[in-house]
């Protein structure tokens, strides 16, 4: 009976749970779209009288739509009340959504310029490819229209544009899209695509400066000057050490042979002449040496490990120049390791300056006279003479032996001075120790304690502390 009774209630129940006489068919998914203008004026109409023979649960789904629809109609109003005004005073803040994804950084304005240049970089590519114009094979980008590259904007200029401080690291990235672009740029005018071209060349004019004579906006090296004498004086620095140099080209002394008071005075013949043996003409080649003074010091006494006068001397071997230019060197702070790495900084400007030529072999030449063959194979380093080494020595942390080193717990608490970490706790330790120690020496000394005899060599050791 229970089953057949809910078989007779199932489509009833259906039917007031979906549909009605009254009210028609409304998917749940279209819930949303209904217009509360609509309700409205459908709940304007003059209330009919329940009927006897009306439904109870109908009259209860109706109320609760009614609720329903007030509470969609006072969400609509707060929605159009929020869209018309950023936030709404009465209420909590209610932003918008920000257009830019790079909004919340700390540099949005520059974001948004580099991702700009990448996103057109991007589509001028695909429009290049769909126009069969990219890949160009090799002969084809040697026949390009030679356009030189334009003078783009400073960091200054672009910090005041962007609205916000540009540095030589941003600067450069936005430097690498401008070449790129300008590169496109060349495919699209030897193509003569002109609508592209103009579109490049619009973004491109966004970027150049307006400076008269802006130069390389790619900070350069100062040169050095050679004064009337012919010495060029530069500065090398490593880690705390600063090393001034003064530089000279040797001049050219020829070989010593015996004054000819000497030579009369000592008429035995050599071997040569005994064996009768011809000599070979001599050629008159001049030898010359460097002269290497470091706070008019000679350099083998100044630095008597052999590590810190080779360190001294490799721009000389690296560029093939030994014995050809003096030095002399003033030094001042640091270590040996510090004050011979900034000597060998100053001689490279040094070397620079007297011969720009070597400027490709002192920046990234390899050198194979400090290193093995397999080294030199597998592993090849670049010689960096003229980039001031960056590295410093990290500092000592508290708590610590050094900058990473690390002792025990209780060396640590008993080395430790007074208020270490704001504590004394290790100082009231390092104090009962000592207390314990003096008390143990004393009843040992009177007797009071016995121990196991102790081998005679160990007493005497203990005897003599």
């Amino acid at each position: 009976m229970i089953v057949n009774a809910l078989r007779r209630q199932a489509p009833r129940s259906l039917k007031r749970a979906y549909t009605s006489a009254a009210r028609p068919f409304i998917p749940p998914a279209q819930l949303h779209d209904l217009n509360w203008s609509v309700n409205r004026n459908a709940s304007q109409k003059p209330a009919q009288k329940q009927s006897e023979d009306s439904d109870p649960y109908d009259l209860f789904d109706e109320r609760r739509q009614e609720r329903e629809r007030e509470t969609a109609r006072e969400a609509a109003d707060r929605a159009a009340e929020e869209d018309d005004s950023e936030y709404n005073q009465d209420g909590p803040k209610t932003f918008k959504r920000p257009a830019s994804p790079s909004f919340y950084t700390a540099r949005a304005s520059y974001y948004d310029n580099v991702i700009h240049l990448r996103t057109a970089n991007s589509r001028i590519r695909g429009t290049l490819k769909s126009l069969q114009l990219l890949p160009l094979p090799e002969f084809a980008k040697k026949s390009l229209l030679d356009i030189p590259r334009p003078q783009w904007k400073t960091p200054e200029e672009l910090t005041g544009d962007l609205e916000t401080v540009v540095t030589n690291t941003r600067h450069r990235a936005i430097l690498k899209e401008l070449h790129e672009m300008h590169e496109l740029y060349r495919i699209a005018k030897t193509a003569e695509a002109g609508d592209l071209t103009n579109m490049i060349d619009t973004i491109l004019n966004m970027f150049k400066t307006g400076l008269q004579n802006p130069g390389n906006t790619r900070s350069r090296r100062k040169k050095v000057v050679l004064d009337r004498f012919g010495r060029s004086y530069t500065v090398g620095k490593r880690k705390t050490s600063a090393a001034r140099v003064w530089m000279i080209p040797v001049n050219g002394t020829p070989k010593r042979e015996l004054p000819a008071i000497l030579k009369a005075a000592n008429p035995e013949p050599s071997i040569d002449d005994a064996f009768g043996v011809e000599t070979a003409p001599s050629l008159d080649s001049k030898i010359t040496f460097s002269t290497v003074l470091v706070n008019n010091i000679p350099l083998a006494e100044y630095f008597p490990l052999p590590a810190d006068r080779e360190r001294v001397v490799r721009p000389f071997k690296v560029a093939g120049v030994l014995g050809k230019y003096n030095a002399f060197i003033i030094v001042r702070g640091g270590g040996t390791t510090g004050q011979s790495g900034a000597a060998m900084h100053g001689i490279s400007k040094g070397l620079h300056a007297h011969e720009p030529e070597l400027e490709k072999v002192l920046k990234a030449c390899t050198s194979a006279m400090a290193f093995s063959l397999l080294h030199y194979l597998f592993k090849p380093t670049t010689a960096k003479l003229l980039r001031r080494d960056p590295r410093m020595v990290e500092r000592k942390k508290p708590g610590m032996a050094k900058a990473r080193k690390r002792v025990s717990c209780c060396i640590s608490m008993l080395l430790a001075g007074p208020g270490t970490n704001g504590s004394t706790s290790s100082v009231y330790l390092g104090q009962t120790l000592s207390f314990v120690a003096g008390l143990m020496y004393i009843l040992i000394m009177s007797n009071l304690i016995s121990f196991p005899p102790l081998p005679k060599r160990v007493r005497v050791a203990v005897l003599n502390l």
